[in-house]
């Protein structure tokens, strides 16, 4: 079945258009025109685009998670350096809530340091993605270091009691 359809155009267009109408298929044309617009706004709405978004928030998540798990990794080799007054200091700020990235600078080896260096440059690329954006340059540095205080904190917990 077919359905008819009434367009407005301009008295210009009409004008040129009843020059060459017998030489185009003005039905045509606008149906295609119209189909084309009609699987634009389709595409826009599907799921597809609700599943790649989702799918891309996975791959972000796990991203960053590479950066946490470094950070952990780092501040759990990083804490068994530690002394003694070192944990109970590092135990008061982290009780205190304060600058997160004070710790890390007074207690953090070289390696995590220059590992941190390596992530605020946008050198370090983990998950094949390249940190050129500040704004992902600034999650993943805030990722690492909450893991490396993670690290340090879960050392600290297994040790305590038994010190």
């Amino acid at each position: 079945m077919t359905q008819r359809l009434s367009i407005s155009i301009s008295d210009e267009l009409f004008d040129r258009l009843q020059k060459v109408k017998d030489k185009i298929m003005v039905s045509k044309i606008c149906q295609n025109a119209i189909l084309n617009s009609v699987e634009i706004e389709e595409m826009k709405n599907t799921q597809e685009v609700e599943n790649l978004i989702e799918s891309l928030k996975l791959e972000k998540a796990a991203i960053y998670k590479e950066y946490k798990d470094l950070g952990f990794k780092d501040g759990s080799s990083d804490a068994y350096s530690m002394k003694y007054k070192d944990f109970l200091f590092f135990n008061d700020w982290d009780s205190r809530q304060e600058n997160s990235q004070a710790p890390f600078e007074y207690f953090a080896s070289e390696h995590s340091s220059n590992r941190l260096k390596e992530i605020e440059s946008g050198y370090l690329a983990i998950g094949d993605i390249g940190l050129e954006s500040p704004e992902v340059i600034v999650d993943c540095i805030y990722e690492y270091l909450g893991g490396w205080h993670e690290g340090v904190k879960h050392i600290w917990e297994q040790v305590k009691n038994k010190v």
